[in-house]
């Protein structure tokens, strides 16, 4: 019986080393368009993963560094970990986190970057490329993620995935909900202090003197509805052609807002729209027509109700 006892707690014992102490079933919760998560309350393997202050002026508590073997190829999917996260806001989020390259780096590109895949309704990244907007779909897929900054901390950081290098990540939530932020280890010694995502109306998304938006069920924000019995929103056809026609079903004879925004996350268009109550609502709005490639948001609301849906154009 001494033998099981002890064995029993050398198992316990193993599993609480290997396994980061913080609550698994942690949340954190978008408010007002903005997602704050320090990366060492994350759960995670500590065989992988360790929770680190040695670099200093970092934000939180501390930060983590991968110490597991580079996998530059391709993610190892049983080795990556999750953040839980809640919006309550649909629409276009930017990610980023505040990151440096590692402890051994001597340049710029080596201890760099991990690997990033957003639960999403959307999930790319966007570069400029001579004057235009190029988008890479990265949808279930990792994408890589990199920052260049030997001796600070730091937001700058870019996406990679397919054909695309420098991109800006950005996530679309159609509806408010459960969603995920997970990351697998790529270059060892690399480390990770704080993620944000962010709506682009968000003013000064990266300082630090936000405070971490953990979700508590007393204190939860109230999402905005987005969708309930006897509301809808459609654009068809969907990828947008020419003579894109917008249908709408609502409970109440009113004025609606219409906004429209592109891949960053930008308002380019709005209009206002007086609506019959029932299924019959449908109009053109010409914008729809001028777009170029990429991926949009419109969003039909009014003083309680939001709905949205994401448009591809070709």
């Amino acid at each position: 019986m001494k033998n099981l006892i002890l064995f029993t707690t050398v198992l316990i014992s193993l599993f609480t080393v290997l396994c980061h102490a913080n609550d698994a079933e942690s949340i954190w919760e978008e408010q007002d368009g903005l997602l704050v998560i320090e990366a060492e309350n994350g759960s995670y393997d500590t065989t992988l993963w360790k929770e680190l202050t040695e670099f200093g002026e970092y934000s939180g508590e501390s930060y983590i560094e991968y110490t597991g073997k580079s996998n530059m190829k391709t993610p190892v999917l049983e080795e990556s970990f999750s953040y839980k996260i809640k919006i309550n806001t649909p629409g276009i989020y930017q990610f980023q986190w505040y990151s440096r390259n590692g402890k051994t780096a001597e340049a710029t590109d080596a201890e760099n970057d991990s690997w990033l895949m957003i639960e999403a309704d959307s999930y790319y990244g966007v570069k400029k490329v001579d004057g235009v907007w190029d988008t890479v779909y990265c949808d279930d897929e990792y994408m890589k993620v990199w920052i260049h900054d030997l001796d600070n901390w730091s937001w700058k950081m870019k996406g990679e995935h397919g054909h695309l290098n420098g991109m800006f990540v950005h996530a679309v939530f159609d509806s408010a909900g459960e969603y995920s932020i997970n990351i697998a280890g790529r270059s060892q010694w690399h480390v990770i202090d704080r993620m944000v995502m962010h709506l682009d109306t968000v003013t000064d998304p990266t300082n630090l003197e936000h405070e971490e938006t953990l979700f508590e069920e007393e204190t939860a924000t109230k999402p905005l509805l987005y969708s309930v019995d006897g509301y809808s929103l459609v654009v068809a056809p969907n990828p947008m052609v020419r003579n894109n026609t917008i249908f709408a079903e609502v409970l109440k004879t009113q004025e609606y807002s219409f906004n429209l925004y592109n891949s960053t996350g930008a308002k380019v268009a709005s209009t206002i729209e007086l609506l019959e109550s029932g299924r019959g609502n449908s109009f053109k709005w010409s914008i729809l027509d001028k777009l170029s490639a990429g991926v949009y948001y419109v969003e039909m609301r009014d003083k309680s109700h939001k709905l949205g849906r994401i448009l591809v154009t070709k």
